[in-house]
């Protein structure tokens, strides 16, 4: 009754000019049916006011239609909503990508929080995909292949955009000359890469510097491996990195790729960095370990340098940490200058003592251990040292120091 009260009252104020008074109108003309619709719950019918035997359905059956209350947020694309009741959808347009087209749409959409990828997907050569902010490519365990001859960006990254469950996989051939692998679009933007492994190829012999994440901040968790094959200069970062909760084997190979000229921060994780060149804490970066084992592995190169007129990193070692430092040099290049050594702090409690663990001899007078209280640990190529005090020491006079105590 409350429908036929409401249509005749839209007669009488909106359309009765339009009626001939001395002919009713057609139901069947205005959209009514003398017929059952089966998905129209039974309540959910509105009789024509000048035949009660048309009706037409107001309000279908949502659930038997298949529309739930669920939240499709973060994987639907398009939704449409139940004639009838709004809070009911149904998924016009999942975010699911089975094809480079598809992944580039729905990435690039900003409709979507999660772009699962049913199967491995290949782009075109040379092409790219840039994700909306707060979009995440779920890889479902599949490969990512990208490709190119020239320099372009592969993947663009707007804020809380990134990966997980993923390969990613790309092959560089001729010249990599401007190419950028992972950029993160506004030095304020962060990306996350979770559970994710990337393997670069190049073939280019050319002094063309190449990076694999370049600008804002990535932060890092689950399982993370990234193999590097170049001929020359793949830099694994020149970004902010955070590893949190991590499983971390990293292998950059090729004259001076190198790893870290960002700020880095290790955070209860655990793992590798192996590189051909150097680990590369420069520009007065930083790098900081706590609850966590890390072990910088360089044995054919250094693990400081820096571009000339700037000073060295640092090493951070706070509380429950363990670094591992293997090398052929501590650092590039000698120098007597004290603001250009580079330098290894420990900032742990005594009731969480952190332990650096060095294995080269090449150049310890260049870099001094800041000990901080008497718990901290060094072990010097197989000599294990505690300080007697605070103190700063230079690595290659610790063994000697009246203000450390070793034994083999």
């Amino acid at each position: 009754m409350r429908y036929i009260l409401i249509l005749l009252g839209l007669f009488v104020t909106g359309t009765a000019n339009a009626i001939d008074c001395q002919k009713l109108p057609d139901c069947a003309s205005l959209g009514y049916s003398k017929d059952k619709d089966p998905n129209c719950l039974e309540d959910g019918y509105l009789n024509c006011p000048f035949d009660q035997d048309y009706k037409v359905c107001v309000q279908y059956n949502c659930k038997a239609l298949g529309f739930t209350e669920s939240d499709k947020t973060s994987w639907c694309a398009d939704l449409i909503e139940c004639r009838g009741n709004p809070q009911m959808t149904l998924c016009q347009n999942p975010c699911f990508a089975t094809k480079y087209e598809e992944l580039k749409e729905l990435a690039e959409s900003g409709k979507c929080k999660v772009v699962t990828m049913r199967n491995d997907i290949t782009l075109p050569p040379n092409q790219g995909i840039t994700l909306a902010a707060n979009t995440i490519i779920d890889g479902g365990n599949h490969t990512l292949q990208s490709s190119g001859n020239q320099g372009f960006h592969v993947y663009n990254l707007n804020n809380n955009s990134g990966f997980k469950n993923i390969l990613i996989k790309h092959e560089q051939s001729q010249t990599q000359e401007d190419l950028k692998a992972f950029v993160i679009l506004h030095d304020t933007y962060k990306a996350t890469l979770q559970d994710t492994q990337v393997m670069v190829q190049s073939d280019d012999a050319q002094n063309h510097f190449s990076s694999l994440f370049l600008y804002g901040t990535y932060e890092i968790s689950g399982t993370f491996r990234v193999d590097i094959h170049a001929i020359k200069h793949w830099f694994l970062s020149s970004a902010v990195l955070t590893f949190k909760n991590a499983d971390i084997n990293i292998t950059t190979t090729g004259a001076s790729s190198d790893a870290f000229s960002g700020k880095t921060d290790f955070i209860n994780s655990q793992g590798t960095i192996t590189t051909s060149g150097g680990v590369g804490v420069a520009f007065e970066r930083i790098l900081t370990f706590e609850n966590s084992n890390i072990h910088l592995n360089t044995p054919l190169d250094r693990i400081f340098w820096t571009s000339s007129g700037i000073k060295y990193g640092t090493i951070h070692l706070k509380d429950n940490a363990e670094v591992k430092l293997t090398f052929k040099e501590l650092l590039f290049g000698s120098t007597t200058d004290a603001d250009k050594l580079a330098h290894i702090k420990f900032e742990s409690s005594a009731t969480a003592p952190a332990r650096l663990i060095v294995e080269g001899t090449g150049k310890l007078d260049s870099g001094d251990v800041t000990a901080n209280n008497t718990a901290n640990m060094v072990v010097l190529n197989g000599v294990t040292c505690h300080p007697k005090k605070a103190t700063t020491t230079l690595l290659s006079e610790i063994s000697t120091s009246a203000d450390w105590t070793c034994a083999p």
